[in-house]
């Protein structure tokens, strides 16, 4: 990480300073765009992998106390997922994220 923010490249990584979502998620170019949110439908990711044949997602992830984004991301999102109900830790919702890659 270091070597990105002293403006260094690495491979595979990048760091965008002063730019809005819809930029980055244009820069990234995915199949979908996965909002995780407590309003979004209750389903099991690796099913929604599997149903819309996704191969590069990205997913976003909300570090909220309470409720959900306040800022236009529902207006840049394919599909929105709730991963149960009440609220998760975003270290939780990060391990849901990254088991549901395995799973097939």
């Amino acid at each position: 990480m270091g070597f990105l923010l002293k403006g260094r490249e690495i491979e595979g990584f990048s760091l965008r300073r002063e730019t809005n979502l819809e930029e980055l998620i244009s820069h990234i170019s995915c199949d979908a765009v996965i909002a995780l949110s407590p309003e979004g439908k209750d389903t099991p990711l690796n099913q929604v992998y599997m149903e819309r044949e996704l191969e590069q997602v990205t997913i976003l992830i909300g570090g909220f106390s309470e409720g959900d984004y306040v800022s236009n991301v529902h207006e840049h999102t394919d599909i929105e997922i709730s991963l149960g109900k009440g609220l998760l830790k975003v270290w939780t919702v990060t391990c849901e994220v990254l088991a549901s890659l395995g799973h097939e």
